[in-house]
């Protein structure tokens, strides 16, 4: 039975280009239902029949585009976790597949588990390498980094094993902004004694308070600036509040540098800048508790003076502000700072 709305629901969760040339191709009531779907966008995954059916014509016009272009074709097909897609857009492009096809797949988002590491495999099997020159300390391997964006835990761990890939601080940090919070603790733990100098806690605060979930971002705080929270509470959470009436502002300062060499060998450092970075992240943070961890931190890291302190700070505003900005609902967040927490 062939019912449009159930056709139509199907369509939404297609990719762009398999409406045009899979679904509207079934018969022709299909093809007018979905007949404002006839484009198909260059650089979005194609189907492998399609490239498999095109003309010399087409081929001829493809292979026209830059070699940039080209590449980007292949990767939408790798971000789809199918070889057979894969190799249909390799032959079409005349590419020669490397690290670069490696990285594409392993960065493959929203796939069933498994699917983007048994690609990553079979292009391995195949003699693509995992990085482009191992040996060559001054390439930062792409693969792992963009494996922690994806939260492909597990092509992460087979990545790492046996040396496939570098340990990375950078891949912490992906992981750290996309909210994988799981993936993050499995990357320290990974770390390997001779790079855990790599690792700037001051930056992975930063990811964090723009991917994680409140609960988590506290989690990580704890961990890090534990130490610094539970002096902060025996002083008495004191700290610069409002300026006295007809007193000149004071330059604003979040705190002392916190400075502390963890048992498990990480250096911990994290500035007053640095904690500034991580209000913005907070402000543009993806998660609907945005405002709830800007003000978590400030109470963590400042005491009862954090909020006054923020207030005070017209150039950390700004960067807040900014931030907060930068999200569809920018309006509504910096309004919301503006009337309820009174950061004018």
């Amino acid at each position: 039975m062939w019912i449009p709305e159930l056709v139509e629901r199907i369509a939404s969760f297609l990719p762009q280009n398999e409406i045009p040339l899979t679904l509207r191709l079934v018969d022709k009531t299909t093809a007018e239902l979905l007949s404002k779907h006839r484009l198909v966008k260059a650089l979005e995954p194609l189907p492998a029949h399609a490239l498999c059916r095109l003309h010399p014509a087409e081929l001829q016009q493809l292979q026209n585009r830059s070699a940039s272009e080209l590449r980007q074709l292949v990767c939408a097909a790798a971000a789809t976790g199918s070889l057979e897609a894969v190799d249909a857009a390799l032959e079409a492009t005349q590419l020669s597949p490397g690290a670069w096809l490696v990285s594409a797949a392993a960065g493959a988002e929203g796939l069933r588990p498994g699917v983007a590491l048994a690609l990553c495999k079979r292009l391995c099997a195949r003699g693509c390498p995992v990085e482009q020159d191992p040996d060559h300390v001054y390439i930062p391997c792409s693969t792992l980094r963009h494996a922690a964006k994806a939260g492909n835990a597990d092509v992460c761990e087979w990545l790492l094993a046996r040396g496939r890939c570098r340990w990375l601080a950078e891949a912490v940090y992906n992981a750290a902004a996309a909210g994988h919070v799981g993936l993050v603790r499995v990357l320290l733990a990974r770390c390997p004694g001779e790079r855990k100098h790599m690792l700037d806690v001051g930056r992975l605060l930063v990811s964090a308070a723009g991917g994680y979930p409140l609960p988590a971002l506290e989690e990580l705080y704890n961990h890090w600036l534990g130490t610094r929270r539970a002096q902060l509470q025996g002083q008495g959470q004191q700290g610069q509040g409002q300026a006295a009436p007809h007193e000149p502002a004071a330059p604003v300062d979040f705190g002392p540098a916190f400075d502390e060499e963890a048992p498990d060998g990480f250096h911990c450092f994290v500035s007053s800048s640095d904690f500034e970075s991580v209000l913005a992240a907070a402000a543009g943070s993806p998660t609907a508790c945005w405002l709830g961890k800007l003000d978590a931190l400030l109470q963590w890291h400042c005491g009862e003076a954090g909020p006054g302190l923020l207030a005070r700070s017209p150039s950390v505003l700004d960067h807040v502000f900014v931030a907060a900005m930068s999200k569809p609902d920018g309006l509504s967040r910096v309004r919301l700072m503006w009337e309820q927490r009174g950061w004018r």
